[in-house]
């Protein structure tokens, strides 16, 4: 909290000397949370939505908090593992980088890279490009870089986050523990009707239409539905 309050400020401060209104800092991103490394504390993904933005992976350790930033939105993990890759490129240039934490802060384990050779664009007699392909600056044979990246970084136990929450349902689970919508009950009916009549109705019952914000509450509901049959 005290790392988007400082973020926060920034921004302000950045879009005032530009001339442009305030804006909120929570919602330029979605949110996950992730345990790569084995600790009780987990890691925070700031997803920016889009390729140029990017995605920064938050840690805390140490009374820190340090940031990684995957490029183009790209990466996987190693739950537990201590690993985690962002792979990418764009436009006949491609990478792989794999990082750990160590110490509370976020350290580089590896990376290689690919891409178009200097002559430009080349493809074989099928029409698959060819590349030429480097390991922490060594050149490699095709299999050698798939064969470097595995040893280091073992693709098939990556996974990707799982649950994405918006700004204010992190904050809720930062401060509480639990979700905006841990404590609501719902009463469901099936009816015909426009969106502002069941609107209307729902404020009649002393409630409100339900807008599902979380996988939490989306599952909350799915099952009272079922149960309700």
């Amino acid at each position: 909290l005290e790392y988007f309050e400082k973020k926060q400020k920034e921004m302000e401060e950045s879009r005032r000397e530009r001339g442009l209104e305030s804006a909120d800092f929570l919602d330029l991103y979605t949110y996950s949370l992730i345990y790569v490394n084995d600790d009780e504390i987990p890691e925070l993904v700031m997803d920016s939505g889009v390729s140029a933005g990017g995605a920064v992976i938050l840690t805390c350790g140490n009374g820190q908090v340090d940031e990684w930033m995957a490029l183009r939105c790209n990466f996987d993990y190693i739950e537990r593992g201590n690993q985690i890759h962002n792979p990418g490129g764009l436009m006949g240039t491609y990478y792989d980088r794999i990082a750990a934490i160590e110490n509370g802060v976020w350290t580089d384990v590896a990376e290689g890279n690919y891409g178009d050779p200097p002559e430009g664009v080349v493809q074989d007699e099928e029409g698959n490009f060819v590349y030429e392909y480097f390991w922490e600056e060594e050149p490699v044979t095709e299999q050698g870089y798939a064969e470097r990246l595995n040893a280091v970084y073992d693709t098939k136990k990556a996974v990707d986050p799982e649950r994405w929450y918006i700004g204010e349902e992190l904050v809720s689970i930062l401060r509480t523990g639990d979700t905006l919508s841990a404590d609501h009950r719902y009463e469901l009916a099936v009816e015909d009707g426009s969106w502002s009549q069941a609107e209307e109705r729902c404020r009649e019952k002393g409630g409100s239409l339900a807008a599902v914000t979380c996988f939490e509450e989306l599952e909350r509901i799915q099952a009272q539905i079922e149960a309700e049959n």
